[in-house]
């Protein structure tokens, strides 16, 4: 299916620009590509082109110069960069070729819904940028450094929701939000009234940054009740039942919502990484390369298919058929969004770089290594509720709330056990974590939905609110102001005493097949965990 290229809204791009040069690349393959073609040649295939699939995709595209046209990436969406870079859905019957240019046409955030960057701990997305750094050539960082700049500028320049000005770094500040909003800085040091300086110490003891004796000595012996064998909840540890009740009762509803999860289901390990990341998020700087209008997930296409990667978006993964006897080829089967048939590869090594829950509806569950049902049956997924609000300034109830809040600034609403973001697309979101099974009954869905809302209502006019829920200005003088909402099944986290799967158990039942990517939540102990599989189903697949 055809599309003109002659619009005015492909951002008024020059014709040697970095922008120009990934559009024209991705035009020309999506014109050389338009359908994936079943192959009876045995290909390397990745499911998932997220954060995993990528990494994975240019691992193995470096190691094996001259063998890349074997390597298919699978992505079921219009564009890569999964859930961190909330391309918009693609609507059916709609080609690439349409999708992309109805992306650059209206830019694609504008549609886009849902936590990015803004979201991750600091130190994963450290990690994730220098590994992919590391599996690029200079040429290639030089070009990817070139295109997000001339994106920083258009943004800069009025040509969407800027970031702030070209080039500049975006800073996450911290606020908590009961009457006003607080600076966590404020809060650690007990100068608020949000804690006293006695809970303050006690948080900083959590984080293992003691700033006094007292708060050093609680901070050693909670390392050493997470490092034991009897891991158990923190309510149960020595440095929990020690404090006082008071500190208890305060401290209960803030690490209850920067957890996600009861505390007194929750392992003292998890608890401490979890407000461990929290703090160090606080006056963290995001990398240009990971602001969600740099469109890094397109400069990352342009390099795998410039390495003659077969990148194939629009493409989901029906059923995976293992070999029928030993020696023999795996089979796929893919649907693609705008063919009506599904077409089948003949695969040498399979990379599932897709959400183990993910993977659990599309395989047998024999087809896994045991590890990983036993990390569901013992660890069980969540589910995040989010509502987004677009066009929010309007409808600030506080001039400090306009003031304070900028892009890349996250709230956390202890009252309501949930937390906000400000996006850097000019939205606001609010969001808690509900059990997976829970998140199944719609019951329970509505009533994390009016916690996120009520959280709103702390920063939000309620005439605003209601006008955004009927999607419609609810009286005169009311502009209207839209509200998303979305549901995410999400991973865990595992306590720091239990194992991570040995490297050795990402390959699965049938030869060749592999699962690593997203198991667990965003902390820094998933990401290592998650780099470690990357890395040795690479080694396998060579």
């Amino acid at each position: 299916m055809e599309m003109s290229l002659t619009r005015d809204d492909w951002l008024s791009l020059q014709s040697a620009s970095p922008s120009a040069q990934s559009l024209n690349t991705l035009l020309a393959s999506c014109h050389a590509q338009q359908n994936l073609a079943s192959d009876r040649e045995p290909c390397d295939v990745i499911v998932g082109g997220g954060l995993a699939g990528l990494l994975t995709a240019l691992k193995l595209s470096r190691q094996r110069p001259g063998r890349e046209s074997s390597i298919v990436l699978l992505e079921s969406r219009s564009t890569l960069g999964g859930r961190p870079f909330q391309s918009p859905p693609s609507h059916p019957g709609q080609s690439r070729v349409e999708a992309l240019a109805a992306q650059f046409a209206t830019d694609a955030l504008q549609q886009s819904s849902g936590p990015g960057f803004e979201l991750f701990d600091p130190v994963a997305l450290d990690v994730f940028e220098r590994h992919v750094r590391m599996n690029l050539s200079e040429d290639e960082i030089d070009f990817i450094d070139g295109f997000v700049k001339e994106r920083s500028q258009s943004a800069a320049a009025g040509k969407g929701p800027a970031v702030g000005s070209a080039g500049d770094e975006l800073e996450r500040n911290t606020f908590l939000v009961r009457k006003e909003m607080t600076p966590l800085s404020d809060v650690l040091s007990g100068s608020s009234e949000m804690l006293t300086r006695k809970e303050a110490e006690t948080l900083m003891a959590l984080s293992t940054n003691g700033v006094t004796d007292g708060a050093q000595n609680a901070s050693h012996a909670l390392q050493n009740d997470s490092k034991s064998e009897a891991d158990g909840p923190l309510e149960s540890s020595r440095f929990w039942t020690a404090l006082p009740k008071v500190q208890k009762e305060a401290l209960t509803p803030l690490l209850d919502t920067l957890l996600g999860w009861p505390l007194d289901r929750t392992p003292a390990s998890v608890v401490q990484s979890t407000v461990q990341a929290f703090v160090k998020s606080h006056r963290s700087i995001l990398s240009p390369w990971m602001a969600r209008r740099s469109r890094l997930e397109l400069a990352l296409e342009v390099v795998l298919l410039a390495r003659g990667v077969r990148v194939h978006t629009q493409a989901e993964l029906v059923r995976a058929f293992a070999p029928e006897k030993k020696g023999d080829y795996s089979r796929i089967q893919v649907a693609e969004l705008h063919s009506k048939s599904p077409v089948q590869l003949t695969v040498r090594s399979l990379a599932f770089a897709i959400p183990l829950m993910k993977t659990l509806s599309v395989l047998a569950r024999e087809q896994l290594h045991p590890q990983h049902s036993r990390l569901v049956a013992r660890h069980r997924p969540r589910s995040v509720v989010w509502v987004e609000y677009d066009d929010w300034r309007q409808a600030v109830v506080s001039a400090q709330f306009n003031d304070q809040l900028q892009p890349g600034g996250r709230l956390v609403c202890p009252v309501e056990r949930v937390q906000g973001l400000c996006l850097s697309h000019g939205r606001l979101g609010f969001y808690t974590s509900i059990d997976f099974e829970d998140s199944l009954h719609a019951q329970s869905v509505r009533e994390a939905l009016n916690r996120c809302r009520k959280a709103a209502l702390r920063l939000l006019s309620e005439p605003h609110m209601k006008a955004a829920q009927q999607a419609r200005p609810a009286a005169p003088g009311i502009r209207l102001m839209r509200e998303r909402i979305g549901l995410w099944p999400v991973g865990f986290n595992l306590p720091r005493h239990e194992p991570l799967p040995a490297i050795s158990e990402i390959k699965m039942a049938p030869a060749g097949w592999y699962s690593l990517g997203d198991h667990f939540t965003f902390g820094p102990e998933s990401w290592r965990n998650l780099i470690d599989s990357v890395h040795e189903t690479v080694q396998s697949m060579n």
